[in-house]
């Protein structure tokens, strides 16, 4: 099979930990993949350097982005040049499908198309891909959907069901990670299509031994005898780190004394900024510190932690950070968020409400207190998973050569 991936991201996040997973398991190597990205995308540009899993047939081909997201992006600085720009977003994707179109042509051997989508509309060259490719005949087209489906302005509500139905005259199947993503596209967008042409595949992570070349405690110079309790993601509002920090601050000084919390990943704009004055304002820069980006494995971090916490406010896709803190061990605290529940539930981890600070911050404090009781979850949570781990990349290539 020759296979084309289509995949437009501006930054690092699920999509490409999924994306490599993905390519690191295909189970038929003869299968010649193409992945095809946008310049801008700085997950990419890691993605050919650090993994030694990519086989003689796959390359990685890059374009120049004139999308509305990648503009948004580079006007993150200037708030009202994107307020300007926003209207101007029916006239750029007509112009972007164009463009697209002639992109795609010179993939038009390929028999497959995959467009990596972080949400719906997220990226919407991604769609423009599946549109596109239906124009130039590729056989077989899938819509790959991560996230959450997110609202529209009244105003524009005619371009997005324009956009909407294009997508359903031209998509084969839409592929979702769980169901919560499924239920938020159906009941937030306009595309129709049978409910048979919408398939839910559950993310896998292969189970391996972190790589111990380096320390996060001697990194970040933490004492030894305090326990690491750690959060890691992007770093924009809806991850919830605001309120993990006050969740934090209203923890007692002889609990807290007992930790050490780390912040990994990268933030644009202010909000980092806004976090790093509030913990000031708290008087916690002895107990909480901000990473930034880390280079290393997503796994070999985690595997230092002795609890992670996934504080998201508003929705998760999957939770993959999750999955890894499980393969390795290590506890977890997350809210009850999107597909959370779905995916995870009570029995393997430890759920609390969103929006509740005081709800979080006990938590964290029971396991100050007595962690036996989160490690025992952990390693159950371990064995459940492990024994019916399947590699999602197997149950994607049934589906292509259904379809």
């Amino acid at each position: 099979m020759k296979i084309l991936i289509f995949w437009e991201q501006d930054y690092y996040g699920g999509v490409d930990k999924h994306l490599i997973e993905l390519l690191k398991t295909w189970p038929n190597k003869s299968d010649q993949i193409t992945v095809l990205t946008n310049e801008e995308n700085e997950a990419a540009s890691s993605f050919t350097k650090k993994n030694g899993f990519l086989h003689k047939k796959l390359k990685v081909v890059k374009f120049k982005s004139f999308s509305h997201n990648i503009i948004n992006f580079k006007l993150r600085k200037f708030k009202i040049l994107q307020y300007f720009l926003y209207p101007l977003l029916p006239l750029l994707f007509f112009l972007n499908l164009n463009l697209i179109k002639k992109l795609l042509n010179d993939f038009k051997d390929h028999e497959i198309i995959i467009s990596n989508n972080g949400g719906y509309p997220a990226s919407w060259n991604c769609i423009a891909s599946i549109i596109a490719a239906k124009k130039i005949g590729i056989t077989k087209r899938f819509l790959l959907i991560h996230h959450e489906s997110s609202d529209f302005f009244f105003l524009l509500k005619w371009f997005h069901k324009k956009v909407d139905k294009l997508l359903s005259n031209s998509v084969s199947k839409i592929i979702c990670v769980s169901k919560s993503t499924k239920n938020s596209f159906l009941k937030k967008r306009f595309v129709k299509v049978k409910q048979t042409k919408i398939k839910v595949i559950y993310n896998t992570l292969e189970i391996k031994k972190p790589k111990k070349n380096f320390n996060l405690r001697t990194r970040f110079k933490i004492n030894k005898k305090k326990m690491i309790i750690g959060v890691i993601s992007r770093i924009e509002p809806y991850k919830g780190h605001m309120e993990f920090i006050n969740s934090i601050s209203k923890i007692d000084k002889s609990h807290l004394d007992k930790i050490h919390v780390l912040i990994v990943g990268k933030g644009y704009g202010n909000f980092q900024k806004i976090l790093r004055n509030k913990v000031k304002k708290l008087n916690l820069e002895d107990k909480i510190t901000f990473t930034g980006f880390m280079p290393e494995a997503s796994e070999n971090i985690i595997s230092q932690f002795d609890l992670l916490v996934n504080p998201t406010q508003t929705f998760e896709g999957y939770g993959l950070s999750i999955l890894e803190a499980i393969n390795l061990k290590i506890p977890v605290i997350a809210t009850k968020v999107g597909a959370i529940e779905e995916v995870f539930g009570e029995r393997n981890i430890n759920i609390i409400s969103n929006k509740n600070i005081n709800a979080m911050s006990l938590k964290i404090k029971m396991f100050i207190n007595d962690n036996n009781f989160f490690k025992k979850k952990a390693y159950s949570a371990f064995k459940f998973f492990s024994s019916n781990y399947r590699p999602m990349s197997k149950e994607y290539r049934n589906l292509l050569l259904k379809n």
